[in-house]
């Protein structure tokens, strides 16, 4: 509601962020990370207008401050819960590859993005805490969703702190098997 009520406040918050965001990242990158993600959280509960104003805009800053002083950086960025304005948002920002939530369907996300478009994720972080069958399943449904594209393995979101490290080794194995034959 703020958006649309103190537009001109909104604008002063997004550019502090930006300008916190770029220190914050370059420091990552003076301490020799090689790739850096920008995490959007909250972008699937804005309207496309704003999206492309809150989140698209200043992740193309964000992108362009960074690049300008680390031409070789890897940006990934996470627009969670964009649904189809992930296209846009790959093409908007710059970003080297895009995160996507366990919700997005991979078929929509490669046909909204433009060929050659990197993408990560999108296993359901809960499968993590139920393991098992449902686990490869899972495991299997996301690297058959992105077969032939350019994918970084991942989750969807977060991982919660009751996982089981068993549950991650079984995870990790899953894939290593997975991709002898990828």
């Amino acid at each position: 509601m703020l958006a649309y009520e103190n537009p001109a406040l909104v604008d002063a918050v997004i550019e502090l962020l930006v300008q916190a965001t770029i220190l914050y990242l370059q420091a990552q990158l003076d301490a020799g990370a090689s790739c850096v993600m920008l995490f959007e959280s909250w972008a699937g509960i804005l309207p496309s207008r704003l999206f492309k104003k809150l989140v698209i805009e200043p992740n193309r800053q964000i992108v362009a401050a960074l690049r300008a002083k680390n031409p070789a950086v890897k940006i990934i960025g996470f627009p969670r819960l964009s649904g189809l304005l992930v296209g846009e948002y790959v093409r908007g920002t710059g970003v080297d590859a895009v995160g996507l939530d366990s919700v997005t369907d991979p078929a929509a996300a490669i046909a909204a993005c433009p060929p050659g478009s990197v993408f990560q994720g999108n296993l359901d972080p809960l499968l993590l805490r139920v393991g098992g069958a449902a686990l490869d399943q899972g495991i299997n449904d996301t690297l058959d969703g992105f077969r032939g594209q350019r994918h970084i393995f991942n989750l969807g979101h977060g991982i919660t702190p009751d996982v089981k490290p068993e549950t991650v080794a079984r995870l990790m194995n899953v894939i290593q098997a997975s991709s002898a034959v990828l």
